[in-house]
């Protein structure tokens, strides 16, 4: 492999990024297509983008992913409005009654005990039949009383909590009332008129949370607290999520908060803290090199300084015999004389002067020696 070529595997890690984030948009377009009125949908689509806005801040292929973010976002478009358009509604729906609603539920341990009360009155059935009067028929309910000549119907029903995180438990509670049939021919469902409600009573700090917001939470009897829930003709379950018993203060509240996020939303969150931390980093720089050139030009331009010529050598200079002169400024000894050149060194007189001692001849002895 050139160096000019490629590593591989640097380029599989540097499509990582944009891969999964456009497999996350497209779950979160079939999500929406699907179950387009849950929050997941929300935390997958930006999930999904923050892996490919990162990949195009990074400069990888810039071009490539935002033209495919593109395309993604127009099909996502046409499948939301195809969906409001052929899927959104049904013609063929039954036909819906609005009657008064009121429901209690109490936690007991680990369940919850529902008792629900619906009034039948002559608006329900002139809705149902144009004429007032008739024999009614409710499925699942019983006649518990009247009130002022006005059937009212009961039932009761149970459901477990159950677990959701290791500090708390949810149910959900599905509003479905049923049929209300009129002289055993004329039908319709039944669905909370507006101004209902639905009560959940639970021991004191035991609510961490009611879906939807409760419209106030009073204290009941016995330390226990109530939260009464606003319904209307759209309204289709009530959650409610119960502490365990030993988190049940301020400080189970906080942590059933953090436990209530789940993993989608923390990745989520960290996929959004990695793209601040990027945007942060890009935008010092931008500004910081932004600064630098407006200070630059806003400083008034000095003249640079005369420099003071310090002592420099003589050049070497050929002499006339063919050698270079050395400067007197390099030899503390001066310049070599022609004589001192053509001369052989002094070690080499004084050799070349005195004939080696040979046999028969004594050395001269230096004088006062001995």
């Amino acid at each position: 492999m050139t160096p000019t070529e490629p590593d591989p595997p640097a380029a599989r890690r540097r499509a990582m990024w944009p891969l999964t984030g456009l497999a996350l948009c497209a779950v979160a377009v079939v999500v929406g297509a699907v179950l387009w009125n849950r929050p997941s949908l929300a935390v997958a689509g930006v999930a999904g983008a923050a892996a490919p806005v990162l990949a195009i801040l990074m400069r990888r292929h810039w071009k490539v992913w935002l033209t495919a973010l593109g395309v993604l976002g127009f099909a996502g478009c046409a499948l939301g409005l195809l969906y409001a358009l052929f899927w959104g509604h049904d013609d063929n729906a039954p036909a819906k009654v609005s009657v008064p609603y009121r429901a209690h539920a109490t936690v007991d341990g680990d369940t919850l005990r529902i008792t629900e009360e619906v009034t039948v009155d002559n608006q329900a059935v002139t809705s149902v039949t144009l004429t007032p009067g008739g024999t009614v028929r409710l499925d699942g309910w019983v006649l518990d009383h009247t009130l002022d000549t006005t059937p009212v119907y009961a039932r009761s029903r149970t459901l477990p909590l159950r677990g959701t995180s290791p500090v708390s438990s949810a149910v959900e509670v599905p509003i479905a009332l049923g049929w209300l049939t009129v002289n055993g021919t004329s039908s319709a469902g039944m669905v909370p008129r507006t101004g209902s409600t639905f009560e959940v009573s639970a021991p004191k700090g035991a609510l961490s949370a009611v879906v939807p917001h409760p419209q106030q939470v009073a204290d009941g009897r016995n330390r226990t607290e109530v939260a009464t829930v606003a319904l209307d003709s759209d309204s289709d379950a009530v959650t409610a999520t119960v502490l365990v018993p030993v988190l049940r203060n301020p400080a189970g509240h906080a942590l059933d908060s953090l436990f209530a996020w789940g993993p989608l939303a923390w990745c989520a969150g960290a996929a959004f803290a990695l793209l601040s931390l990027v945007l942060v980093k890009r935008l010092t720089d931008t500004g910081d090199a932004a600064l630098g050139r407006l200070f630059r030009r806003g400083r008034p331009q000095q003249p640079p300084s005369p420099e003071t010529p310090g002592p420099t050598a003589p050049s070497a200079s050929p002499d006339p015999h063919g050698s270079i002169a050395r400067s007197p400024l390099a030899d503390p000894q001066g310049p070599i004389t022609p004589s001192q050149r053509s001369a052989p060194p002094a070690s080499t007189r004084s050799a070349r002067s005195e004939p080696p001692p040979g046999p028969g001849r004594r050395r001269r002895k230096p004088k006062g020696g001995r």
